[in-house]
C-alpha cells in the first residue's frame, strides 16, 4: 500500500525527525495525496499509482547530508519537473542509504510508462551519483 510505504520510508525514527525528507515536485508531507490527485486528474484511475528505489553507497563514511543531497540530485535529473518525487535518507542502520518514491503518472505528459528501468537505470543511477560523490 502506498501509504505504507511513504510513511515507512519518511519514518521520523529513521530520518531524523523527516530532516533528511524532501518532496520534488510534491509536498514531502502530503506526497501520497499529490500522487493521486495527478493520476486522477489525467484520467488514470487504477494500477499503480508509485514505484519505490532505493540508493544505497559504498562509502561507509558518507555523511546524511551528501547522501540526501546526491538523492534528491539524483530524482532531478532522472526525472525534472516531470514526477513526483520523494526522497527520505534512512539513518538507522550501519549504512546510510535513501528510498525514493516516485509518482507513476507525468505531470507533463499524462504518460504513465517508465522509460527507464533494469541495468540502464542502475548505470544512469551509478553515473548522477558518482558525479555527486
Amino acid at each position: 500500500m502506498l501509504e505504507d510505504v511513504i510513511e515507512y520510508a519518511a519514518n521520523e525514527d529513521k530520518t531524523e525527525k523527516k530532516f533528511f525528507v524532501s518532496g520534488v515536485n510534491c509536498d514531502r508531507d502530503h506526497a501520497r495525496d499529490e500522487f493521486l490527485i495527478t493520476k486522477r486528474r489525467f484520467g488514470k484511475e487504477d494500477g499503480i499509482v508509485a514505484y519505490h528505489a532505493y540508493q544505497s553507497f559504498e562509502e561507509q563514511d558518507i555523511s546524511p547530508s551528501l547522501a540526501h543531497e546526491i538523492g534528491v540530485a539524483f530524482a532531478k535529473e532522472i526525472w525534472g519537473d516531470r514526477f513526483q518525487v520523494v526522497v527520505a535518507t534512512h539513518l538507522n542502520t550501519e549504512h546510510v542509504h535513501n528510498h525514493i518514491i516516485q509518482g507513476k503518472t507525468d505531470n507533463c505528459s499524462h504518460n504513465t510508462k517508465v522509460t527507464m528501468h533494469g541495468a540502464f537505470f542502475y548505470i544512469i543511477g551509478r553515473q548522477i551519483t558518482d558525479r555527486h560523490t
